[in-house]
């Protein structure tokens, strides 16, 4: 009898999970299927927002700082709201926060906590992010794409 192939996530039974916490559907899939694997297999998660790069070379002088604030904390809505979830479920979490590349500071912080997996969230089935095929080809950790799908009316919803 031929074996059944073993979902990579199963198989893996993470202890540390590096989760992007984005705004809009696809960030709230990405934590749903986080804290779904890390309830199932006392794992921490590790909720990451990385706020875009600020290129100083568009300034005279230092950016603003209330530019620098708004740019840098303006993802805390939606690390608190996931940060309230894990709570609620009892799933061991941390904030991380930091400035730059993406899939640089997804990939330095899944190196930094030594993550068993990686969970991005995706907007749509057709075509793929471009980030989670970023993070994919430069790391040899597993990387699950959490893809949110349209509603009835067309919104994005978590799938």
């Amino acid at each position: 009898m031929a074996r059944q192939p073993r979902s990579p996530v199963t198989s893996v039974d993470p202890r540390q999970i590096v989760v992007t916490a984005t705004p809009g559907a696809e960030g709230e899939a990405a934590v749903e299927a986080a804290l779904a694997i890390a309830a199932r297999s006392d794992a921490e998660v590790v909720f990451l927002r990385v706020a875009p790069p600020v290129e100083y070379r568009y300034f005279r002088g230092a950016p603003p700082r209330p530019l620098l604030r708004r740019l840098f904390h303006g993802g805390d809505a939606v690390l608190d709201e996931a940060a309230a979830r894990a709570w609620e479920e009892g799933v061991p979490f941390r904030r991380e926060r930091v400035a730059g590349d993406p899939a640089e500071a997804i990939l330095d912080c899944a190196d930094d906590v030594d993550a068993d997996l990686i969970v991005i969230g995706q907007r749509s089935r057709w075509g793929g992010s471009s980030l989670a095929r970023r993070v994919r080809r430069r790391t040899s950790r597993p990387v699950l794409v959490a893809r949110s799908v349209g509603d009835a009316e067309g919104r994005q919803v978590a799938a």
